[in-house]
C-alpha cells in the first residue's frame, strides 16, 4: 500500500507540476511552415492554418453571446450544491452539509492518524478508520461510511455541475474533452481534423522533416540500386543527416532539393527504361530482401529485429526482381551495401526464388 501511495503523489506531480513550454526551436512542437499553433485554450498546440487560428479567436470572443439562456459554466456548481474542498482545488460539487462534513474530517484528521507509524508510515490511520481517498493523495483518516459517501459523491460529480447548452445552431467545439465553446458545426469538424492531423505531426516542422528525411533514404536507396553513382551531402543514406539538415531549411528550399532528387534519378533511370519494360512486365523470378542488424542515425544499436523490415520485388530476371526488391525497401533505414552497417542504415540479406511472389 506504501509503494501504490508512492506511486499516486508521483502520477499528481506529474500531472500538477509545472511542465517545460514548447520553445520554437523544438522541431517536434514548432509547426511547419504555413501552420501556426491554434491557442484555443492555454496549452493548445495544435498546428492549423493562420485563417483558422483567425476563426477560433472569432469563437472565443463570442462564446459567451452563443450559450442559451440560463446555461451555467461546467466548472459551476448546480444550484444547491456546492464545492467540497476537501483538499486544496478539490472542486466536486456537493450538498453544502457534505462540505461541512469535509471540513470536520480534515479538523479531525491527525488525531485519528497513528502518531507512531505503522504499515503505511506517518499515514497510517488508527483501528477503525480508512483513507478517505477523496483524491489519489487525500490520506485523511475517516470512517469507513465517510469514505464511501466520498466515492459517491465522486460518482456523482458529472451530475452536480451546471451545463452550458449553446444557442440553436451550435454545438461545442470540443477542441479538447472541456472545451464547451458554442460554435457552428463546421468549426466542431474542423477542430476534429486539426486535432487528427496533430495526432500523425504531419504539420509540424518534426513531422514533415521526418517524411523529407525518409523520401530522401528511399531515393538514396534507388540511386545505389541502379549504380547512378551521384553523391554529395544530398546523396548519402543517414536520415538523421537530412532530418537536422531539413530542420534548419526553409519550406522551399527542402521543396527544391526534394524535386533535385527525383529528377537526377530519373535521369539516371531513362536510358535503361525502354530496354528494361518488357521484363518489368514479366514476373518470372522474385528477389526478397530483409534486414539484419539496423543502427539509428546517431549510431546507436536500433531496435528492431532481423527480417522485421522486408520487401519483394519481381521480374523477368533476377537483376530486374533484385532492383525492384531493394527500390520497395524504403526510406527509413538504408541499404549498406558492403554488408557493414553505417549510420541510419541496416544490413540485409537477399534470397532469388523462382516464381512470382508479387501476385
Amino acid at each position: 500500500m506504501a509503494s501504490l501511495r508512492l506511486a499516486a503523489r508521483i502520477v499528481v506531480c506529474l500531472a500538477l507540476c509545472p511542465a517545460a513550454v514548447p520553445t520554437a526551436t523544438a522541431a517536434d512542437w514548432q509547426c511547419d511552415a504555413g501552420y501556426v499553433w491554434r491557442d484555443a485554450f492555454p496549452g493548445d498546440y495544435v498546428c492549423v492554418t493562420p485563417e483558422v487560428r483567425d476563426r477560433v479567436r472569432r469563437d472565443n470572443d463570442l462564446a459567451t453571446s452563443r450559450r442559451a439562456p440560463g446555461s451555467l459554466n461546467p466548472g459551476v456548481c448546480s444550484p444547491g450544491f456546492v464545492a467540497r474542498e476537501a483538499y486544496a482545488g478539490d472542486t466536486t460539487c456537493v450538498t453544502p452539509s457534505g462540505r461541512e462534513r469535509a471540513r470536520r474530517e480534515n479538523e479531525l484528521a491527525d488525531r485519528r492518524r497513528n502518531r507512531t507509524g505503522g504499515p503505511e508510515g506517518l499515514d497510517t490511520c488508527l483501528p477503525g478508520f480508512v483513507w478517505r481517498e477523496a483524491s489519489p493523495t487525500d490520506f485523511v483518516c475517516v470512517d469507513p461510511a465517510a469514505r464511501q459517501r466520498v466515492r459517491e459523491e465522486n460518482a456523482n460529480a458529472a451530475n452536480t455541475r451546471g451545463s452550458r447548452a449553446c444557442l440553436p445552431g451550435y454545438v461545442w467545439r470540443e477542441a479538447s474533452p472541456t472545451d464547451h465553446v458554442c460554435v457552428e458545426p463546421a468549426e466542431r469538424e474542423q477542430a476534429d481534423l486539426d486535432n487528427r492531423a496533430y495526432e500523425t505531426r504531419a504539420r509540424t516542422l518534426g513531422g514533415a522533416c521526418d517524411s523529407y528525411a525518409e523520401e530522401a533514404v528511399a531515393r538514396y536507396n534507388e540511386m545505389v540500386a541502379r549504380n547512378c553513382g551521384f553523391s554529395g551531402a544530398h546523396w548519402q543514406g543517414n536520415p538523421a543527416v537530412h532530418r537536422e539538415w531539413c530542420t534548419q531549411a526553409t519550406r522551399a528550399e527542402r521543396d527544391d532539393v526534394a524535386v533535385m532528387r527525383r529528377e537526377e534519378l530519373r535521369r539516371c533511370a531513362l536510358p535503361a527504361a525502354e530496354s528494361e519494360r518488357p521484363s518489368w512486365e514479366q514476373c518470372a523470378v522474385s528477389a526478397v530482401i530483409a534486414n539484419r542488424a539496423c543502427v539509428n542515425g546517431d549510431g546507436s544499436p536500433a531496435e528492431i529485429a532481423a527480417g522485421r523490415l522486408s520487401s519483394v520485388g519481381c521480374g523477368a530476371n533476377a537483376d530486374n526482381a533484385r532492383l525492384r526488391a531493394r527500390i520497395g525497401f524504403g526510406g527509413r533505414f538504408c541499404l549498406s551495401a558492403d554488408g557493414t552497417t553505417d549510420r541510419g542504415c541496416c544490413s540485409y540479406e537477399e534470397q532469388i526464388v523462382p516464381g512470382c511472389l508479387c501476385r
